[in-house]
């Protein structure tokens, strides 16, 4: 910088004594050169001998005009736009670029070469950036110390501990072989593609020490596909078109074994070993997989497999069982989802089944029968806990006297006289209420004093009046209990006793059995008319399962199937698959 200080000062010297001798030359009486044409030439202020108009971009500036050696120093030398676009590379410097003559041109003063100031073999022309320091220039070696020591406009790029490139978290000086490529690396793991990808000088040698898919064996241990982790020495061979163990053997014995331990073998007819719900015999399941390994998927969901109006898809949850679906009511302690709601059982504590006005939940000890719960009296000599109190047949507290079986509490109204107590029959003209019942040799209880063909003993609440009895219809509003059933005014026939969801008024052929109503299939061999249509058991000749075999034509279970004469006998499943007497 101080030599261009230097030629700048002479330069403009030049300039100045260039200008005192035009004007000396003028005043000597050349006046009449008043160059009268009107045509005037803008001067060059830095006497590099080229004006502005000639497209000098900095006049004031010697080394700055079109031509000029481009220099690294932030200046755009050769005014042709660009700043030091070759600054590291010397080239001759071409002759002025011709433009208008002036009247007068002094010559340019030559711009002498820069010197190499720090001695390393770089000049500023040449692309020094730092023609002070020896250590800068574009042939030193970049380190770490914030300079930019190889001029490359880059500071600290590599060296030790330098700069990551491409992230992977190594750098040149940590051994990254190949900084632009995150994939290769020391500790990468080698691939076959001519990389040397793990930088340890070697391509490609897979078949020594590299576990390419960390299965635990290299080709060295004998992987034979050392790019899948299901294929090593040792491995389970299995349904797949690879030698998974790697014995030269593809798929062998991969069907000899039952590999879900579900009782049936690939060979058997598993058509996924490795899912012990999938096996032939399986319930086939609403989730698009062929649960039962026959073929179709999904395929029995629509069918009412058991005739008892739901199929699997409607939400049957064993359509083997007709007293399992969603219409079904629940059974206490049976131990099965009779509903299909997801429990069991649960109706023990908390539905009234018997209409008793008691639930399980409320103490009632048997819940099917309308005559046992809390609030029912003991009757003596039926062998039933009646009041659910815990004791059988016992005489409602208080002392039996007389040792009749009753006390006072129980009903006796005469406990020193074991002939009378609730329990007996009344002896007509003995001035006795023998059976406590508030009257007195009123009908024995054996003859029908009304006529209406029931005798008190034959349960006849009302031996006067012959539109009461056991047989009659209740009759609603007029406040007597017809029917002796111990209510009154219910509606006859209205009532569903079983809770199955008819009532006897809408067909139910026997109320005190859910599995009889009209909404049932008829189920074979039952002997209980379970569709209310008046036969028994006729659906014997009917397919109930559609595998085209009915009962009469020897379907030993018609509610499955895979059961039939025509079946396949399966090995081990313990059913007798083809009806022929025997399971294999």
């Amino acid at each position: 910088m101080q030599q261009r200080t230097k030629m700048w000062i002479l330069a403009r010297l030049s300039l100045v004594l260039t200008a005192f001798l035009v004007v000396a030359c003028a005043g000597s009486g050349n006046e009449g050169d008043d160059d009268s044409s009107g045509t005037n030439t803008v001067a060059d202020a830095d006497g590099d001998g080229v004006s502005v108009d000639d497209g000098d971009c900095d006049d004031q500036d010697d080394t700055v005009y079109p031509g000029a050696t481009e220099a690294a120093d932030g200046v755009d030398n050769d005014c042709d736009g660009e700043i030091d676009e070759a600054a590291a590379t010397p080239t001759p410097t071409p002759a002025p670029v011709p433009g208008p003559t002036p009247t007068t041109r002094p010559e340019p003063t030559p711009s002498p070469e820069p010197e190499d100031l720090d001695g390393d073999g770089f000049t500023e022309n040449q692309g020094d950036c730092d023609d002070t320091d020896p250590e800068v220039n574009p042939d030193a070696t970049e380190v770490q110390d914030g300079i930019d020591n190889d001029c490359d406009g880059r500071v600290d790029e590599t060296g030790p501990g330098g700069k990551d490139t491409d992230g992977d978290g190594y750098t040149v000086s940590d051994g990254d072989c190949n900084d632009l490529d995150p994939s290769i690396h020391p500790g990468a793991i080698e691939l076959p593609d001519g990389e040397d990808n793990d930088c340890d000088g070697e391509v490609d040698e897979l078949g020594g020490g590299d576990d390419v898919d960390r299965d635990g064996y290299t080709e060295a241990d004998g992987d034979c596909n050392d790019l899948n982790p299901l294929v090593y020495p040792g491995a389970t061979e299995i349904q797949d078109g690879l030698d998974n163990d790697c014995d030269g053997d593809v798929d062998e014995g991969a069907g000899d074994g039952d590999e879900d331990m579900d009782g049936y073998t690939v060979d058997g007819g598993d058509c996924d070993d490795a899912d012990p719900t999938i096996h032939p015999g399986a319930i086939e399941l609403p989730d698009g997989i062929d649960n039962d390994c026959d073929g179709e998927v999904d395929e029995t969901l629509s069918l009412d497999g058991d005739q008892d109006g739901y199929s699997r898809i409607e939400g049957d949850c064993d359509d083997t069982d007709p007293s399992v679906n969603p219409g079904a009511p629940e059974i206490p302690d049976d131990g099965i989802d009779n509903d299909c709601d997801g429990e069991t059982d649960e109706s023990v504590t908390g539905e009234d089944q018997d209409g008793d006005g008691y639930t399980v939940g409320d103490g009632d000890c048997d819940d099917t029968n309308v005559l046992v719960n809390p609030g029912a009296s003991e009757i003596v000599g039926d062998g039933i806990d009646n009041d659910c109190d815990g004791e059988i047949d016992e005489t409602d507290g208080g002392t039996d006297a007389d040792g009749d079986g009753y006390t006072d509490l129980g009903g006796d109204c005469d406990d020193a006289d074991p002939l009378v107590n609730p329990g007996m029959l009344e002896i007509p003209g003995d001035g006795i209420d023998n059976d406590c019942d508030g009257e007195i040799d009123e009908s024995s209880g054996t003859t029908d004093q009304d006529g209406d063909g029931y005798s008190t003993a034959g349960g006849d609440c009302d031996d006067a009046d012959p539109q009461v009895n056991p047989g009659v219809p209740e009759v609603e509003g007029d406040g007597i209990d017809n029917d002796c059933d111990g209510q009154v005014d219910e509606s006859p026939g209205s009532e569903d006793q079983d809770g199955d969801g008819y009532t006897p008024d809408e067909g139910d052929c026997d109320d005190s059995n859910p599995l009889a109503n009209p909404g049932l299939p008829e189920v074979p061999l039952d002997n209980v008319d379970n569709d209310c249509d008046g036969e028994v058991d006729e659906r014997d000749t009917e397919d109930q399962d559609r595998d085209g075999y009915t009962v009469e034509e020897g379907d030993c279970n018609d509610k499955n199937p895979l059961v039939n004469p025509g079946a396949t006998e399966i090995p081990g499943d313990g059913i007798d698959n083809d009806c022929d007497g025997t399971a294999l």
